[in-house]
């Protein structure tokens, strides 16, 4: 049996410890884009640590590899930007931007030559931008004040403030404008709801017709405020009574009003439909008044004015002058 001599360690030399670099340089590439373009291309794999994008006009921008899509589409307005996650990478891929419509933007690629699972690859983030698909004018949520539920009080809340002006703004359709004040502060408000809301319509029958009908257009509403026509009868012996009726979209009547006095053959009277009038001969000879009451209608809904009993025909009695005055409001 042999015996060893017991092994002498003290001259052994340490095991150099595998070592991770507690620092990895960074490399820039950024620049300017005046449309969909290339950004990055490297010579050899590396791991692209973020991609910053801010655009210089309203479009929807998408990252893309070699041509195909690497992240969600995100719709940004002029000067918004998003922070695109990062991702290891072969030699020689293409990084691109997509930038629809066409715009300017400028980018900014962080990379580093290592790969390493102790690389940190974080999560896209969008600033003040949203996913395409998922683009809405209505506000659900605010990043600094928490969620928005209705009916519910924020956490936070914000000063909202007018400008100052003795008369309304002239706006146009898209174009957001500021809160209008008085010089008290309070907010100005038309007391008739929409500027410009008081709106006359005529209508002209040819001879003979004795009825004229005002229909109320899609998308609006009126509330009636008063009626006018003249009325010239022919020799034919008889009666006439002027009359004013009111129908709903389906031509369900709903209300018929009818003048106190009739008009004989061969005379001239002008009729006027108001609310508080009193029914009668005015102080001037052949001015009839005729009260009626508030009502408001809806799309497709109508006013007639209509000469009751009256001689139809080419030598017929005769409506001229004919007049409705109503508040029109959107429906």
């Amino acid at each position: 049996m042999v015996k060893r001599p017991p092994l002498d360690l003290s001259q052994r030399q340490p095991v150099p410890a595998a070592s991770i670099p507690s620092f990895s340089p960074l490399y820039v590439s950024s620049g300017t884009l005046a449309q969909t373009g290339n950004i990055f291309q490297p010579k050899a794999a590396c791991t692209v640590r973020w991609i910053i994008v801010q655009v210089l006009g309203a479009c929807t921008v998408q990252l893309l590899n070699n041509g195909e899509p690497a992240s969600a589409p995100y719709q940004l307005a002029s000067g918004q930007f998003v922070r695109f996650a990062g991702r290891f990478i072969a030699n020689n891929v293409i990084l691109s931007i997509s930038l629809t419509p066409a715009t300017a933007a400028v980018y900014e690629v962080v990379w580093t030559k290592e790969i390493g699972s102790h690389l940190t690859l974080d999560q896209t983030s969008v600033f003040s931008g949203v996913p395409a698909a998922a683009a809405s004018p209505v506000l659900t949520s605010d990043a600094a004040n928490g969620p928005v539920t209705p009916g519910a009080a924020a956490s936070k809340s914000e000063l909202g403030g007018g400008v100052v002006a003795t008369a309304a703004a002239a706006g146009t359709v898209g174009q957001q404008m500021a809160l209008q004040m008085d010089v008290a502060g309070c907010l100005r408000i038309n007391p008739a709801a929409q500027t410009g809301s008081f709106t006359t319509y005529h209508n002209t029958v040819a001879q003979g017709v004795i009825t004229s009908i005002f229909t109320v257009p899609t998308g609006k509403k009126w509330r009636f405020c008063s009626g006018f026509f003249q009325l010239q009868t022919q020799a034919t012996v008889g009666n006439r009574c002027a009359a004013l009726t009111a129908n709903d979209v389906g031509g369900n009547t709903l209300c018929s009003i009818y003048a106190s006095v009739v008009q004989a053959a061969s005379l001239t009277n002008n009729y006027t439909f108001g609310q508080g009038l009193i029914d009668g001969v005015g102080g001037v000879t052949n001015q009839v008044k005729v009260g009626c009451p508030s009502f408001v209608l809806g799309p497709g809904a109508s006013i007639s004015l209509s000469n009751a009993g009256g001689v139809t025909g080419a030598t017929g009695d005769k409506m001229l002058s004919i007049t409705i005055a109503v508040e029109e409001y959107n429906d």
